[in-house]
């Protein structure tokens, strides 16, 4: 089965034709400094995009994204405690990942 991974890029900034890196912020979270789209590494081979928006607060120590997500399958963060992340949650297209972003809350 064919899935969506990340490269270390801002995925959202990917779907509108731009490559913004991902930068750790001060949550350690990977967090795109111009859409503030947050990821975090769930698995040896999985990122979950999470269903909120970041701050902005990057951290002073730079660390990029493109140094520890490359490869990773794109997972849906859920709403229910306790849901496992796997591959019945990660992105097969395009269409899919751009529906689940319009979603994500501010």
């Amino acid at each position: 089965m064919k899935y969506i991974t990340t490269n270390g890029y801002c995925p959202e900034c990917e779907l509108k034709g731009k490559k913004t890196e991902l930068f750790l912020n001060s949550g350690d979270i990977f967090e795109c400094p111009k859409s503030r789209l947050q990821l975090v590494k769930c698995a040896a081979n999985m990122a979950v995009i999470l269903r909120w928006r970041g701050k902005g607060e990057l951290r002073k120590t730079v660390t990029k994204g493109t140094d520890y997500l490359k490869g990773l399958i794109l997972t849906r963060a859920k709403d229910e405690p306790m849901t496992i992340i796997s591959e019945r949650t990660a992105f097969h297209d395009k269409e899919e990942l751009a529906e689940y972003i319009s979603e994500i809350i501010e």
